[in-house]
């Protein structure tokens, strides 16, 4: 071996080295493609003929077609920022956001949704859960949020939810009762409002499903899913 090889499988070891020690690996440059990877995942950045941004986001790192969490799409009049879930061992478009030169968020042309439930609740106590969509994907829907029985029988994909012991939440405009302590002017079919009680202490997991639906002319039920993976601390009573 010559000396110029050997000076260039030191620089080799010297790389491998210190990307096993730092858990990541250099960043890659390809074509308008730029991606730089840790351990399980890869952060993507795409770039138009000019150099410009126009895409960034995470992938996984064995399937970097795979795009998880929040990627921003960036378009000369607005941005687009798009949360992608494992859903179904498939990347599944979740909530998005579309956000233009101003910083507002443009609701019309958005879909997503916010919840409203504490880091802690106390056990064998009544905890309140409101989820509520702030967007709509369809003009005229109702929205139900649906629970599993028993979170730990939920695949982590969600892909058998269809599939276990679940618990329906419908919206105030759709739950049966009278809310006269609600103003005219709130948006009740957005709304989802309901009580837990946890029996037992420690860290929960809220997994579930927000889903818009409505019927169409031929009572066919077209419906759109927003999946959600919270969690809470339930306090034991000598924590209260």
């Amino acid at each position: 071996m010559n000396l110029k090889s050997t000076g260039l499988l030191i620089m080799v070891m010297i790389m491998v080295g210190s990307c096993k020690k730092n858990n990541s690996l250099p960043t890659v440059k390809l074509n308008n493609q730029e991606i730089e990877c840790s351990q399980n995942t890869c952060i993507v950045s795409n770039y138009n003929e000019q150099g410009d941004l126009i895409s960034t986001g995470k992938v996984r790192k064995e399937n970097r077609k795979f795009r998880i969490n929040k990627w921003r799409f960036i378009k000369p009049q607005y941005d687009s920022i798009v949360e992608y879930m494992d859903v179904d061992n498939r990347s599944y478009v979740n909530q998005f956001w579309i956000i233009n030169r101003h910083n507002d968020t443009l609701f019309e042309k958005s879909n997503f949704f916010e919840y409203n439930l504490k880091d802690s609740i106390n056990v064998d106590q009544p905890a309140r859960f409101q989820f509520y969509l702030n967007s709509k994907f369809y003009n005229s829907s109702d929205v139900e949020v649906i629970l599993p029985y028993d979170t730990d029988k939920l695949n982590d994909d969600f892909s058998n939810i269809s599939k276990i012991r679940t618990d329906t939440f419908p919206s105030l405009d759709n739950d049966g009762i009278p809310h006269p302590e609600i103003p005219e002017e709130v948006p009740t079919d957005r709304l989802v409002d309901f009580i837990l009680t946890y029996e037992t202490p420690g860290n929960k997991k809220i997994r579930g499903a927000l889903i818009e639906y409505y019927y169409n002319e031929d009572s066919i039920r077209i419906e759109r899913r927003l999946y959600f993976d919270k969690s809470i601390y339930v306090k034991p009573i000598e924590e209260w």
